[in-house]
């Protein structure tokens, strides 16, 4: 028998347009007869799942593509593959040994072309490394290892930006034949984020003003805080860090935009005789950042509930909200936008290694 051992040699989580390496090991698990390995080949590709019953297919979207090979890495697979690179032959009739193994590096630039990747409820989209084998005289095996791909937006829908030096540090020396466009892209992105751009929001009802929302950016990267500041006199108030994830019209089975909200985290507040209130959400560093394909719009937003007096009386002059208290709620939702940050700072939850035997 032969063991096949895939490993991706760095982390789990990549950027569009980085390099992707993984060590690729075959080894002869028995001890007395040598084994053959008639091919091997290697293939990155996206799936595009759906929930058929609330979603149609765009014309837009690829169908499988054929193949006149053994290697189908999408065989089995849910959904369509909308982004693929080019299948790689890692090796034909390999010879192995008693116990002897062999390893190959397989690396491959990831499609600058595809969608980030999403779990949703509605729509997925999920990248993963395929490799095929077969064993002389064998079936073909495929393993499959999932990884996570993020974007770097081409502008962050702001007002103003922040221009970066062509030379942010001036003790590193570029050479301009040698800089990765990943790593520029992550110090234009650094630089725009650097920027502090404070917004205030004042908050009215039927009755009058409520108070003032602070909001000290508008624009956060995937692991930031979402800290907002109140200054107002409400009895209660919660904020929810949520998103929407949305079907366009055209592509809605019912004919209608259909949405879905993820909530990543909430904060209840009890107010009363309190002037000024923070409020700090964490976005989680494994959530995916604002986007927009053919099929699926993913929008981040603040959700607020407020719990006010109509009579100031109720609240101000009692240390306790009075059993009857006439009370009113007002809802407020603020988009946000939410970029990727660096790779290497987010955490990995996939498993970076799998095993088949063949």
């Amino acid at each position: 028998m032969v063991e096949l051992a895939l490993e991706l040699l760095e982390r789990a989580t990549y950027l569009a347009g980085e390099k992707l390496s993984c060590r690729i090991t075959f080894r002869n698990t028995s001890e007395s007869k040598p084994e053959t390995v008639a091919w091997a080949s290697a293939q990155l590709h996206c799936q595009c799942s759906y929930k058929e019953e609330l979603v149609k297919t765009p014309l837009d979207v690829l169908p499988s593509p054929a193949t006149d090979t053994a290697f189908v890495p999408n065989k089995g697979e849910k959904g369509k593959t909308v982004v693929s690179t080019e299948a790689v032959v890692l090796l034909c009739d390999l010879e192995l040994g008693p116990g002897e193994s062999k390893s190959y590096t397989y690396t491959e630039s990831i499609p600058e072309d595809g969608p980030p990747s999403w779990s949703g409820r509605l729509v997925r989209y999920s990248y993963k490394l395929c490799v095929g084998a077969q064993r002389l005289s064998g079936t073909v095996q495929m393993l499959r290892i999932p990884f996570t791909v993020l974007k770097i937006p081409g502008s962050l829908q702001r007002s103003e930006t922040v221009q970066s030096p062509s030379n942010p540090n001036p003790f590193h020396v570029t050479d301009n034949d040698s800089t990765n466009d990943t790593e520029e892209a992550l110090q234009q992105l650094a630089a725009d984020m650097s920027k502090k751009a404070s917004l205030t929001y004042t908050l009215k009802n039927r009755h009058g003003i409520v108070g003032k929302l602070l909001l000290f950016k508008h624009v956060y990267r995937l692991g930031d805080s979402v800290v907002v500041s109140f200054d107002f006199t409400a009895a209660a108030l919660c904020v929810t860090l949520q998103c929407c994830e949305a079907v366009p019209e055209q592509y809605s089975v019912k004919k209608r935009q259909y949405s879905h909200y993820h909530t990543y985290g909430s904060q209840y507040e009890y107010c009363s005789h309190v002037n000024k209130l923070h409020v700090s959400l964490p976005i989680p560093p494994n959530c995916t950042h604002t986007f927009t394909s053919e099929l699926v719009c993913l929008e981040w937003q603040l959700n607020f509930d407020f719990v006010t007096s109509l009579s100031g009386s109720d609240v101000t002059n009692h240390w306790r909200i009075t059993d009857d208290a006439s009370m009113e709620t007002m809802n407020w939702t603020l988009p946000i936008t939410v970029v990727t940050a660096d790779p290497v700072q987010l955490q990995d939850a996939l498993p970076c290694t799998q095993i088949i035997t063949l």
